[in-house]
């Protein structure tokens, strides 16, 4: 196996089914599953609505609804939103609950041997 087929060999391993992280949202009575890391295309998309000011970036309060629409998932790993429903997200959900997965999704996430001490 060359060195390409090597790099897309291990980041494909990461993103399976089984490295899916759970985040409980008990007023939904679900959980919504995601990959810690993304793809280039992923952060595209999120980053594409990102604005400047000044010398910080300031998320643009849309980009929770994509990040959502990029990021969760089911626990086989597809998408739960659609693109079309970004809108829907934007007005029919509750924002609250919509920054915490996000919120979730941003925080770093601890391997077994991180959370272990090894």
């Amino acid at each position: 196996m060359n060195w390409k087929d090597k790099a897309k060999s291990q980041f494909a391993e990461r993103r399976t089914a089984d490295t899916l992280v759970a985040i409980p949202v008990p007023s939904w009575e679900t959980q919504v599953y995601f990959w810690p890391d993304m793809t280039l295309a992923e952060r595209r998309e999120i980053f594409m609505l990102a604005k400047q000011k000044g010398d910080e970036t300031v998320l643009d309060l849309e980009a929770m609804a994509v990040t959502l629409i990029v990021r969760a998932r089911d626990k086989e790993g597809k998408r739960l939103f659609n693109r079309a429903e970004r809108m829907e997200l934007m007005n029919e959900y509750d924002p609250e609950v919509i920054a915490e997965i996000v919120s979730a999704m941003n925080s770093p996430v601890l391997s077994i041997e991180d959370a272990e001490g090894n």
